[in-house]
């Protein structure tokens, strides 16, 4: 399927045979933008549009919006979560258009819905090339982010002895330490399994004094429904009974973590360091090359970020989360709203 230079909203039928295949193309691919994470968000009651731009008959640039009204006012709320994507993996492939396509997709989601705000969140690597695209086509940076632009991604490439090395030292050694526990590990999308992340879960939002939250075990079972085999949790236990846990998705040759929880028994035991090492080896077996750890702040999570650290793997700063919209009022009120919702994390 070609098209002639230019941008295209892709059809519901386009995208169903082709999205996820143009994806795998990018670079900059992320699970956030792919057909199933769309069909959660719609399950969700958020509408779903696609964007693209062509040149030389191949698209040079997506982007996967959900939107929704915000609230009885005649505006819409519009979140592309992980795009958009530019980076082609082909050599060859023409000059990414990445500031026209920002540009153009201002003016036509401006005709399709009218009044919007519009996020985005860019998993490139952070350049001064990116930033003066985006700030040209009319976005500035999100006054309240709502994640880090820090993540740590994990290669899997290597052979498994080979990562081990790599690991740091105390790292290693809490690994060793975990191992005398002897931890078994189990992973699926089965009741039980869901059942005991939720606990797990629950457990460790009481260590950490955040009350008695749940892991939103609906939300997490239509992520699973959604994405099939290529979602599943992932559980460390001793004796049957879980220390930690984990979600993880995976999208062509990559895989994201998701939810991740310890309890004080999994602390004790370095349980952790055991799921993540059970994991590496899991996820290559896989055919996973990249393993995303998504997300690390040493300002307001020293200690997830210390052990994420740990692992040794590539620390990437992302352009992240920028925002424009149809007119200054738009834009000053949805950011208040981020704000009266999520506090000021900027």
């Amino acid at each position: 399927m070609k098209k002639a230079d230019g941008f295209y909203w892709i059809t519901e039928a386009e995208a169903t045979a082709h999205w996820d295949s143009w994806l795998a193309e990018f670079h900059d691919a992320h699970f956030k933008q792919c057909l199933a994470w769309g069909e959660v968000k719609r399950a969700e009651g958020w509408q779903v549009m696609r964007a693209s731009f062509w040149k030389n008959g191949i698209p040079t640039a997506l982007a996967q919006i959900t939107l929704r009204k915000a609230g009885a006012f005649p505006a819409s709320i519009a979140w592309a979560n992980g795009g958009p994507v530019v980076l082609r993996k082909s050599a060859s492939a023409p000059e990414n258009s990445f500031e026209e396509f920002l540009t153009v997709l201002r003016t036509r989601l401006k005709n399709e819905v009218g009044r919007y705000f519009l996020r985005v969140g860019v998993m490139r690597p952070d350049s001064v090339e990116a930033a003066s695209a985006l700030r040209a086509a009319g976005f500035a940076p999100a006054p309240i982010p709502l994640s880090t632009r820090l993540t740590c991604v994990v290669g899997l490439d290597a052979e498994l002895d080979e990562i081990r090395k790599r690991l740091d030292k105390k790292w290693r050694n809490q690994l060793k330490a975990s191992e005398k526990s002897n931890p078994s590990f189990v992973a699926g999308v089965d009741d039980e399994i869901f059942q005991k992340f939720d606990r797990l879960h629950r457990q460790m939002t009481r260590l950490k004094g955040l009350g008695a939250e749940d892991s939103s075990l609906e939300t997490l079972r239509r992520h699973a429904a959604a994405f099939g085999d290529r979602f599943e949790i992932i559980l460390a236990e001793i004796e049957g009974e879980p220390g930690s846990g984990a979600c993880v998705y995976r999208y062509d040759d990559k895989a994201f973590l998701g939810l991740a929880a310890t309890n004080t028994t999994g602390r004790k035991a370095c349980l952790a360091n055991a799921l993540y090492w059970n994991l590496f080896g899991r996820l290559k077996r896989q055919g996973v090359r990249t393993f995303d750890l998504m997300g690390v702040d040493p300002q307001r999570a020293w200690g997830v970020y210390h052990f994420k650290r740990g692992t040794r793997g590539e620390m990437t700063t992302r352009v992240g989360e920028w925002d424009c919209a149809s007119g200054p009022i738009m834009f000053a009120a949805s950011n208040l709203a981020i704000w009266l919702r999520f506090g000021n994390r900027g």
